[in-house]
């Protein structure tokens, strides 16, 4: 059986709409540690000093700060609301959030200074770099696939991105590509380039290694979300199936001059609700939609959200 699981939504906003940061538990969530994410990767064993133990899946416990996109969209609102996940936080390299003064993030590696970051301010959304962040605005980071618009480059998207399977066509149980052996190793090598603190070059030149001696070719057919702010100043949340290289390139033909991916894969979803009477509609899921997450954007648009013709059946 062959079926289209692909997509391109995208809801465009004016920069001073009224976009926010939701974060429910944010009061709950300590600072997290390591890049293990896979119950597979849990599985190897490492010592602290004379104990030896596995890491754990999480670092945190998902029943106690993952909230459903349902009950958030319940406590915030108003007319013509949309929320958006962003899920990636806490679970992959360069995605952090500040909110209401406090950092969700990683113990990890400091971000370049000159990555895009979303700041939440009073008179609307605005892209800054990294070096530039205020003291008092809510913040939103996430791997810029557009700088200043320049499109990422492959080696930049291998050497930042934590989680292989968006980098190659790789699973941790061989669904798809070689068998699991490859996921396992480019997962562990890029790790183990963040721990050697290697540059970007040696990281990409050891990972694509990996994945030629193992037949791996880039990740194609995976659903991504992101928020993009084009060069006149609106913002765009755009869901996107393709190679993370090809939708970088298209943002940028789309005159996008900064964008950072939100979400992956099964976790990426849209939702529209027209007013607190209304029951919330699910616009956009990815296969294996899982409605659980740490953070989403919730924005209220001006109007009902109509979407535009399509172009292929003119």
């Amino acid at each position: 059986m062959t079926m289209t699981l692909s997509h391109f939504s995208q809801i465009s906003l004016k920069q001073s709409t009224d976009v926010n940061l939701v974060i429910p538990r944010a009061n709950q969530i300590g600072e997290s540690y390591g890049y293990v994410r896979s119950s597979l990767r849990a599985l190897k064993v490492v010592e602290e000093g004379d104990v030896k133990k596995s890491p754990p899946f999480r670092d945190y416990d998902p029943d106690q700060v993952q909230v459903d996109v349902i009950e958030v969209i319940q406590q915030h609102v108003r007319e013509h609301t949309i929320c958006v996940g962003a899920r990636n936080i806490l679970n992959e390299f360069g995605y952090t959030a500040r909110t209401n003064g406090k950092w969700i993030r990683r113990h990890d590696p400091s971000l370049d200074s000159n990555w895009p970051v979303l700041q939440f301010r009073d008179t609307g959304l605005t892209f800054c770099k990294q070096h530039e962040i205020d003291s008092e605005s809510d913040v939103l980071t996430g791997l810029p696939l557009v700088i200043d618009g320049e499109a990422a480059s492959r080696e930049f998207i291998v050497a930042n991105c934590s989680d292989v399977a968006h980098s190659f066509e790789v699973h941790p149980s061989g669904l798809v590509g070689p068998p699991p052996p490859a996921w396992l190793e480019l997962g562990d090598a890029w790790e183990q380039t963040k721990i050697d603190q290697k540059t970007q070059v040696q990281a990409y030149s050891e990972i694509m290694a990996i994945a030629d001696n193992h037949g791996c070719v880039e990740s194609r057919d995976r659903l991504h979300s992101l928020i993009c702010q084009s060069k006149d100043g609106a913002f765009h949340i755009i869901a996107l199936t393709g190679s993370l290289t090809s939708i970088a390139i298209k943002l940028v033909e789309m005159d996008m001059d900064n964008g950072i991916i939100l979400d992956n894969g099964g976790s990426t979803g849209f939702y529209y609700c027209r007013d607190k009477k209304s029951k919330p509609i699910q616009m956009l899921a990815g296969p294996n939609y899982r409605p659980k997450g740490i953070a989403f954007l919730v924005a209220h648009a001006v109007d009902f959200p109509q979407p535009l013709s399509h172009s292929v059946l003119d």
